[in-house]
């Protein structure tokens, strides 16, 4: 309770730090001269949030679960009191740092004692797809520091799990930790549905197989027999000529792993941004592939934060009618990175099939494989030689990986992060 005479006045802490200026808070009291009143006023807290990439694990679990994780570039918008702040209501923000992520200074977010403040994070940051607010934490008398720890394994409480548990007050501070799961990965994800991806893709310059195809995904209607394989679809083009889209089993081993319930078809598949599958099936379509071999798509606990938020889509293997082509590259060949040991023609098929993905700027930001790396389809720049140097280009020795467009997400135009 403070004190005042009639004139406005400005409370501020003792504490306050000379880069932020904002005082605790600004009251006005009546007007009448040399009169007093009692005005009760709001001490401001500061509530800071780090999260902490799941890595530094042990052998065996690297061995179970994937190499150590990062989660830079993780899009995160806040809300004080479950509405969204002015400077996050068109687009997220993204952090920049690796561990803790959430560090620079705009994360250090002030409130009132008695305001609650949480998160969207990941996809659900993107405006127009908010649902589930995570982390949410009270202010009392005390700073706050939430540390959420990524945590692998299937843990069926998402809801339980995102509410930050008190820990301890030390040193005027009230610390609290939360989990961030699989299963939290899964709720924080969009999931796209048919009638959005018909929207999202009609003015867009597929063809119409290509839109009827990616629609058929998010519609769940895939091929009856998948011969062993997750998930599979046929498009039909002409009667002479099929494309087949292959989900492989491996595609959900880290589903398996780390979420408790979901059906892939309604639930992994469609939680992958639209514009990769189109990419892809269009590129295949326009090079005359039969089958494209996908290995990963959205998948909660391992890599980069491209693959947990919906974006990046991976490529084993393309066929034609000839021949079966594996994105695959032995190290040994990095000696003369230029030049493939496939021979001719499957070194051919592969460069045709990723200049028609360079085609698909407007849906594709980055296309990276085991003879070339694209970081950002938009600009002036050719791909460069994957020399099998910096860890981003040996992480794709065996595979091709593919990043969709989301203007949204702030994914598009500028340098990206690397990715798995």
């Amino acid at each position: 309770m403070q004190h005042l005479n009639y004139k406005t006045a400005n409370v501020t802490s003792a504490n306050m730090t000379t880069k932020n200026k904002t005082p605790d808070c600004v009251v006005t009291t009546n007007d009448k001269p040399n009169s007093c009143v009692d005005v009760p006023t709001l001490k401001k807290i500061t509530v800071t949030y780090e999260i902490h990439p799941a890595g530094k694990i042990t052998p065996k679990d690297n061995q179970k679960y994937g190499p150590s994780t990062k989660l830079n570039s993780l899009p995160f918008a806040v809300c004080v009191d479950s509405k969204v702040l002015s400077m996050y209501q068109s687009n997220p923000d993204k952090a920049r740092d690796d561990s803790p992520l959430i560090r620079h200074e705009k994360e250090s977010i002030r409130i009132n004692s008695g305001q609650n403040t949480s998160l969207y994070l990941g996809s659900d940051a993107r405006a127009g797809y908010r649902k589930y607010p995570v982390y949410e934490v009270t202010a009392g008398d005390n700073d706050i520091v939430v540390t959420i720890n990524e945590k692998y394994g299937t843990h069926p409480n998402p809801d339980t799990d995102s509410k930050p548990v008190f820990q301890k007050t030390e040193n005027g501070k009230d610390y609290y930790t939360a989990s961030l799961t699989g299963d939290i990965w899964l709720k924080i994800t969009h999931k796209f549905t048919s009638e959005e991806v018909d929207t999202l893709l009609a003015s867009t310059s597929l063809s119409a197989p290509a839109k009827q195809a990616v629609s058929n995904i998010y519609a769940g209607n895939f091929d009856p027999d998948t011969s062993g394989n997750a998930a599979a679809l046929t498009i039909s083009l002409t009667p002479t000529y099929q494309l087949k889209i292959i989900w492989l089993s491996e595609s959900l081993t880290n589903v398996r792993l780390n979420v408790s319930q979901y059906d892939a078809k309604s639930d992994i598949y469609t939680r992958v941004h639209p514009h990769t599958y189109a990419a892809l099936i269009q590129a295949a379509i326009s090079t005359g592939l039969t089958e494209v071999q996908l290995t990963s798509g959205w998948r909660p606990m391992l890599g980069s934060v491209l693959h947990r938020i919906g974006l990046g889509l991976d490529v084993k293997v393309i066929k034609n009618n000839a021949e079966s082509i594996s994105l695959h590259r032995n190290q040994a060949e990095y000696a003369n990175y230029q030049h493939s040991t496939l021979g001719n023609e499957a070194e051919k098929e592969i460069d045709n099939f990723r200049d028609a993905l360079l085609k698909e700027k407007d849906l594709v930001r980055q296309i990276f494989d085991p003879w070339k790396m694209d970081m950002n389809t938009s600009d002036q720049n050719a791909p460069t030689y994957n020399q099998g140097i910096s860890a981003n280009e040996k992480l794709h020795e065996t595979h091709m990986h593919v990043t969709a467009v989301d203007a949204g997400l702030g994914f598009t135009g500028s340098t990206p992060a690397t990715t798995k």
